[in-house]
């Protein structure tokens, strides 16, 4: 048994803290601000482990694993360290509310069906996992909140480490072509599964007038099927317009050596977001790292 007697592992200089028999798992603002650790808050089960019908889980999802950005970011950046496991860790998936990203980005780090535990996390309070199967050794993400405020070096480091890692590992294990085949790539906010809280109307005014006259390829990520397709897609533009929330972070992270029209009246808030919230600076960095050049066109 790999992890019984190990309370942390540690692969590319990311801790992983492992804890025994956890019933519930939730990370609050208040940590993720204040520490360097960013440990998690945990109630567990009153028994001990039964080392012949042990599971072993990878808790990498918090609260808002429903919110596509925050998933991707504060979530997902963690599923390359999966191939570092043994073949029996178990990814722990919340099932509702259901998420069709999640599984794109399972296969595209080719993290097997066999490999995923959904457990029902239908609560009444922001929590990461309640009522975790017992008899486990639970692997733990120190996960980082994106719309957080960076307190310190460690902080900006450990998060920017993730990102890099994330993008490169995509890049390095799929064979995408970088010639730009399309002059202009269009992005509609998605309407599908979106976060409740955070959906809106978006006024596509001024991303018209943009594309007026000009020959143009419109793509709805809502059908992806495969996400190395959209990925492709994007690396293929030499112009893409993005909605400025998910999309834009998101999607824009995949391109590469591209000009960004960030579209839906985001001209103003979208840089007084990234002062107040400098994770959000992180990921734009990131993008404008990969030679894309952004321009807001509200």
């Amino acid at each position: 048994m790999e992890y019984l007697n190990l309370k942390e592992v540690v692969y590319d200089n990311i801790t992983f803290d492992i804890k025994q028999n956890v019933k519930t798992i939730f990370t609050t603002n208040d940590i993720c601000q204040n520490t360097n650790t960013n440990k998690k808050l945990i109630e567990f089960y009153n028994t001990s482990i039964n080392t012949n019908d042990v599971k072993v889980f990878f808790l990498f999802e918090t609260e808002y694993h429903n919110a596509f950005s925050h998933w991707v970011f504060e979530n997902a950046v963690f599923l390359p360290y999966f191939k570092y496991f043994p073949k029996n860790v178990f990814v722990l998936v919340n099932k509702n509310e259901y998420r069709t990203y999640k599984k794109l980005f399972f296969n595209l780090f080719n993290i097997p069906e066999n490999n995923l535990y959904y457990v029902d996390n239908t609560i009444d309070q922001p929590l990461d996992y309640k009522l975790i199967p017992q008899n486990n050794i639970c692997i733990i993400c120190r996960n980082l909140r994106m719309n957080t405020q960076i307190r310190n070096n460690m902080f900006s480091n450990i998060f920017t480490n993730l990102v890099n890692n994330f993008y490169n590992e995509i890049h390095q294990n799929h064979n995408f072509d970088y010639t730009k085949k399309i002059k202009h790539l269009f992005f509609p906010r998605n309407k599908k599964e979106n976060y409740k809280p955070n959906d809106r109307p978006v006024n596509y005014m001024n991303v018209s007038k943009f594309l007026k006259g000009n020959e143009h390829v419109t793509y709805n990520t809502e059908d992806t099927i495969d996400i190395k397709d959209q990925i492709q897609l994007l690396l293929s533009a030499e112009n893409v317009y993005l909605e400025g929330g998910s999309s834009y972070f998101v999607n824009g992270l995949f391109c590469k050596d591209s000009k960004l029209y960030i579209y839906g009246n985001v001209t103003n808030s979208s840089e007084r977001n990234l002062k107040t919230y400098n994770l959000l600076q992180l990921i734009k960095d990131a993008i404008v790292n990969n030679n894309n050049d952004i321009t807001y066109v509200g």
